[in-house]
């Protein structure tokens, strides 16, 4: 049995591996979608680590070229939300970085970026989320891929 990876999944690790090399994210916990116990994860990272967290969703992947071999998955949704408890985070236990500054600083860090498989992620838009517990805003990028047969 062989043990790989896909490349979405890949994908989101090695954005995740790059943001946590930032020392600017250093007080906050970097979250992938993909660990089995996410709500608690985030729970206590608004709770007791500080306030403020960032998650690297499970990117989405769109064939728009379907007679193409392979696919080709040329319009990949990356998403990487960043989720502040307000009142928690400005406080004497808090990072003090508001999430506005946050996800400037993962659009900041991603743009650009050239991935080990050779991948280009662009960074598209920011924008708030409306949630009535929390301050939330997404980072949204855009790469492409294909994938071929083992």
């Amino acid at each position: 049995m062989r043990d790989s990876v896909g490349q979405l999944e890949s994908l989101q690790d090695e954005l995740a591996t790059t943001l946590q090399k930032s020392e600017f994210f250093a007080p906050m916990p970097i979250i992938t979608e993909k660990l089995q116990d996410i709500e608690n994860e985030i729970a206590r990272a608004l709770g007791s680590l500080g306030g403020v967290c960032v998650i690297v969703v499970t990117p989405r992947a769109r064939v728009g070229t379907p007679n193409l071999p392979g696919p080709q998955f040329d319009d990949v949704d990356i998403v990487v939300r960043v989720i502040e408890n307000v009142i928690v985070n400005q406080s004497a236990t808090g990072t003090k970085i508001p999430a506005s500054a946050v996800a400037e600083q993962v659009a900041a860090n991603l743009h650009h970026v050239h991935t080990a498989s050779g991948k280009i992620i662009l960074c598209q838009q920011m924008g708030l989320v409306p949630d009535p517990d929390n301050l939330i805003y997404d980072v949204n990028f855009k790469t492409k891929f294909g994938v071929t047969k083992q």
